[in-house]
């Protein structure tokens, strides 16, 4: 009894401490559900490819398909759900929108546990109202999930949880590969705290002597260093003493991500041994095959040109801008936080900038990929506007009986004021680009035209056997296994080495699916050659043309 009355007092006091977040995320969880039950979203490639899988995973391989380059995390939940017989279209769109709402909440925790719940409230809202986070908070897609478990991991961080920090961030990486990058910041942020320990001898340093070191040395860091000797606290018990703690948090923190990342690797061992020459190519084999689609020229921004290459390089920060204004904040709130690298934020900006870093670098550049990165950029933003505003107020009301005339009190409340005017107009962009998010969507009784005319086709012509597809959409609409092919000097090559192309009964053939460059004739041959092999060896049971482009459906010639 005793215990079910704790357990009670906890959950309403978990309410009554946390009652504006949790009605920001009713809110937005009651918006997004409404958005899915009178509009119809239309899963796209990616999508579509995460549903395929999930079917592969729970039926060992009879529906479904499987790409190679694919983490399995996502896979994993919406297959089960398909499994038990949920419609994996709206079932993973429910997924979608848990880890939308997970992901807020985390931001608001970890915004509230470095700094103080105004700024983990702000943080949350900017996160809610941007766009591109809107937009994909419906999408099956892997940026949101994994995000979840990357600010999970930083939160556990702060916590000192490191155990579970590793843990979380190998989750992190098995949803979407490039977000096991969270280990750097994090690795960094566990050093940079042994260095700057002041619980266990960094307090030490004398001041008098880090400013006669000054004199002797321009750098800041071999003046600590030199002060470190001086004071005896390089070698000192306190120091060896935090190195072996920090030494310890390291390998915690690594056990906790092997736990995660080592069965993985043996699956991947275990499934691609007998098609490489190589143990190590055989267990890397996904993260090898994934690599070069950072590199992919048909998701490159820019251009030859001084121009171009700017945009490219400052692609994110354009697209930050361009979701709302105020992220602009971001910048400079991020080299403020430099100056706390005694101080858990610091995680805030290193992550930020390895991000930024690594996405600003790659070919491949996608408006939701800064989804990643995203709720860091709204805590930093939120964290500056209110750094601004405590600049500007004095922290007691008394305080104002200093100033030397009501003038200087008015100008501060004038400037306030226009910092929160600033933050309304800044937000009725995004708001009004989420509101036509809605409009954007079809009808629920006015599907697209492509899914009853084309992808249904299967279903109705009672086709059982596998099918060879040029686009995964349709394998979230039938339960056949998809088999995924590459064209080859005249020959359709296996997508899969242990696949066989024998028993195919069905073809499924999109022009775009081989994109083409305008000049590049070569690849326009190949693209006409694999239409002719298609219609050369199979029955044309359909043609038509959506959204521009030519479909076909093709089956076995009895």
């Amino acid at each position: 009894m005793k215990s079910e009355k704790n357990f009670k007092k906890s959950i309403i006091k978990l309410f009554k401490e946390n009652k504006i977040i949790i009605l920001f995320l009713l809110s937005f969880f009651i918006i997004k559900v409404y958005f899915i039950t009178s509009r119809y979203h239309m899963p796209i490639w990616d999508e579509a490819v995460y549903i395929g899988m999930g079917k592969y995973i729970y039926s060992t391989g009879v529906s479904g398909l499987w790409e190679i380059i694919r983490p399995y995390g996502l896979p994993l939940i919406i297959g089960a759900l398909w499994r038990i017989g949920l419609d994996p279209v709206y079932s993973s769109q429910i997924v979608a929108i848990l880890f939308s709402c997970a992901t807020i909440f985390m931001t608001y925790l970890v915004a509230k546990e470095l700094f103080d719940k105004k700024v983990a409230l702000l943080s949350a809202l900017f996160l809610m109202i941007t766009p591109v986070f809107f937009l994909y908070s419906i999408y099956a897609l892997t940026e949101i999930p994994s995000t979840f478990f990357v600010l999970l991991a930083i939160y556990l961080y702060i916590k000192d949880r490191h155990f579970l920090s590793g843990l979380t961030t190998g989750v992190a990486m098995l949803f979407r590969f490039p977000q096991g990058l969270v280990l750097v910041p994090i690795l960094l942020a566990i050093v940079t705290d042994w260095f700057f320990d002041k619980k266990n001898g960094g307090e030490r340093i004398n001041k008098k002597n880090m400013i006669k070191n000054k004199k002797t040395s321009k750098n800041k860091f071999i003046t600590y260093f030199i002060t470190l000797k001086k004071n005896h606290i390089l070698f000192s018990n306190g120091t060896l003493n935090r190195f072996l703690k920090t030494i310890k948090k390291l390998s915690v923190y690594f056990m906790g991500f092997l736990i995660i990342i080592v069965p993985f690797l043996t699956m991947n061992y275990i499934a691609y041994n007998k098609y490489t020459s190589k143990a190590t190519d055989a267990i890397f084999r996904p993260l090898i095959l994934a690599a070069p689609h950072q590199e992919n020229i048909f998701e490159s921004v820019g251009g030859k040109t001084l121009p171009g290459q700017l945009y490219n390089i400052f692609y994110y920060i354009i697209m930050m801008i361009n979701n709302n204004m105020i992220f602009l904040l971001s910048i400079a709130g991020a080299i403020m936080l430099i100056k706390k690298y005694k101080e858990k934020s610091k995680i805030l900006f290193l992550t930020f900038f390895i991000y930024i870093a690594y996405y600003s670098y790659i070919i491949n550049k996608q408006e939701r990929f800064i989804i990643t990165f995203l709720p860091i950029i709204c805590i930093i933003t939120a964290y500056t506007i209110f750094r601004i505003i405590k600049n500007i107020i004095p922290e007691k009301i008394e305080h104002i009986k200093n100033y030397k005339s009501l003038n200087n009190v008015m100008l501060r409340a004038a400037l306030v004021s226009l910092i929160i005017i600033a933050l309304i107009i800044t937000s009725i962009k995004p708001i009004s680009k989420d509101i036509e998010y809605y409009y954007w969507l079809h009808k629920n009784d006015q599907k697209p035209k492509i899914i009853e005319e084309y992808y249904s086709l299967i279903n109705t012509l009672g086709i059982k056997g596998p099918v060879l597809i040029s686009e995964p959409v349709i394998g979230a609409f039938i339960n056949n296994k998809l088999l995924e092919y590459n064209y080859v000097d005249g020959k359709i090559i296996p997508a899969n080495d242990w696949e066989s192309y024998d028993d195919i009964e069905a073809i499924t053939y999109v022009e775009n699916t081989i994109p083409c460059i305008e000049e590049d004739s070569s690849c326009k041959d190949k693209r006409d050659a694999l239409l002719y092999y298609f219609i050369s060896r199979y029955d044309t049971y359909y043609k038509g043309n959506f959204y521009g482009y030519d479909t076909y459906l093709f089956i076995k010639k009895k």
